[in-house]
């Protein structure tokens, strides 16, 4: 029985001639709002305000694989080999094809192994989706600073034992939350955008470290006043959190 194809070449091929058009055209400096512009302007549609975020934050430090995987350096293919060695079935797999798709350079991997988008330098264009074999990466609205990075299905129980950074389904971040914007579902939580305040609460409430804030917020969608010291002392402290 034939393989079924993993990706759309031809789309992805698409996407990657139209940027590099772009960014050899561009008379003035190119950034992620220009090349989303111009590729609307081809007819290829963008998540409006998008930015790539990857639902795994489990590192070699986090995540320690069961195996060493020794073929080709693609993760479509590690997938295929007992998921290339690691522990965590539901996890980046760590060969950086995403990184190598990218065509403005906006996915980085650190000695730890661990995989950081560039929320200023990403267009949204959505070519790291399509190439991921475990669906790790969602484009998610660019105001969204409050995310959960992680896609494991596991229970709890098996989660500790693979990752220390995993969800484990505790539903403590679902108690905490404001306003609704957070359930678990599947054995890990899902944020609703639309409702997410992004007041942090729940950041504060995973035991594990799953949900972050990846940037402060430049403008509160709550209307209130400006923030406290004391909330913006406590962003800061999720900032940095969330980094370390």
């Amino acid at each position: 029985m034939p393989m079924k194809p993993i990706f759309n070449m031809e789309e992805i091929e698409k996407k990657i001639l139209l940027i590099l058009r772009i960014l050899h055209e561009s008379p003035e400096p190119v950034g992620a709002r220009l090349i989303s512009r111009r590729m609307q302007d081809h007819g290829v549609t963008l998540s409006e305000r998008g930015v790539a975020l990857v639902h795994c934050r489990g590192g070699l430090d986090e995540s320690a694989p069961k195996a060493v995987y020794q073929g080709i350096k693609s993760c479509a293919a590690a997938d295929k080999i007992a998921g290339g060695g690691k522990g965590c079935r539901y996890g980046c797999i760590g060969l950086g094809t995403c990184k190598a798709t990218c065509p403005v350079g906006a996915i980085t991997i650190d000695e730890n192994g661990r995989r950081t988008v560039n929320r200023d330098r990403c267009t949204g264009c959505g070519l790291c989706l399509e190439v991921c074999p475990r669906g790790l990466l969602q484009v998610v609205p660019r105001d969204q600073e409050v995310l959960v990075v992680c896609n494991s299905r596991d229970k709890g129980s098996v989660c500790k034992q693979l990752c220390s950074v995993s969800c484990i389904a505790c539903k403590k971040c679902e108690k905490a939350c404001p306003e609704g914007a957070i359930r678990i579902a599947d054995n890990r939580a899902w944020i609703d955008y639309e409702k997410c305040n992004q007041c942090g609460d729940c950041i504060e409430a995973c035991p594990t470290g799953a949900i972050v804030r990846v940037a402060p917020p430049k403008q509160r969608r709550r209307k209130t006043g400006p923030m406290t010291p004391e909330t913006l002392r406590r962003v800061e402290s999720q900032v940095n959190r969330s980094l370390n």
